[in-house]
C-alpha cells in the first residue's frame, strides 16, 4: 500500500481550508444583504431574440428549462447576482431583484454555464 507523504496531505488540507475560507467569506458578504420577498414567475420571462434559446442548445444534454435556472438563480442576493458573468462577459443589470433574475435566468442554458456563472461571484479565487 502506498502511503501519501505528510505534504500532500497538507496541500490537501489547506487547499480544503483555502475553499472553506471562500465560501464561508462569500456567506458572509452576501447573508449581509437583505433578502427581498419579490418572487419571480416563469410567466413574466420574456424572451428578445438575443436572449432566446436556440434549437441546438435546447438540444444540449445539460440544457436547463427556464423554470429550473430560475429554481437555481432565485436564493441569490441581488448583490451576488450582479457578480455574476456568463462567457460571454455578460452579467446581469437592473435596480430590482426581479429585474436582475429575469436577466441572469436568460443569460444562462445550460447546467455547465449556470456553475461558471454562479461562480463568477465568488470573491475568492
Amino acid at each position: 500500500k502506498l502511503h501519501p507523504s505528510k505534504s500532500q496531505f497538507q496541500s490537501q488540507s489547506k487547499r480544503d481550508q483555502d475553499f472553506e475560507e471562500g465560501l464561508n467569506r462569500l456567506r458572509k458578504e452576501y447573508a449581509t444583504a437583505p433578502m427581498e420577498d419579490d418572487r419571480l414567475s416563469v410567466s413574466s420571462l420574456k424572451s428578445t431574440d438575443s436572449t432566446r434559446t436556440t434549437d441546438s442548445v435546447r438540444d444540449r444534454e445539460d440544457y436547463l428549462k427556464q423554470s429550473e435556472r430560475l429554481f437555481i438563480l432565485q436564493p441569490f442576493t441581488v448583490g451576488a447576482l450582479k457578480n455574476m458573468r456568463n462567457y460571454e462577459g455578460q452579467t446581469p443589470a437592473g435596480d430590482r431583484k426581479t429585474d436582475v433574475l429575469a436577466r441572469a435566468v436568460q443569460l444562462v442554458k445550460t447546467k455547465t454555464e449556470i456553475v461558471d456563472f454562479i461562480l463568477a461571484a465568488c470573491p475568492y479565487k
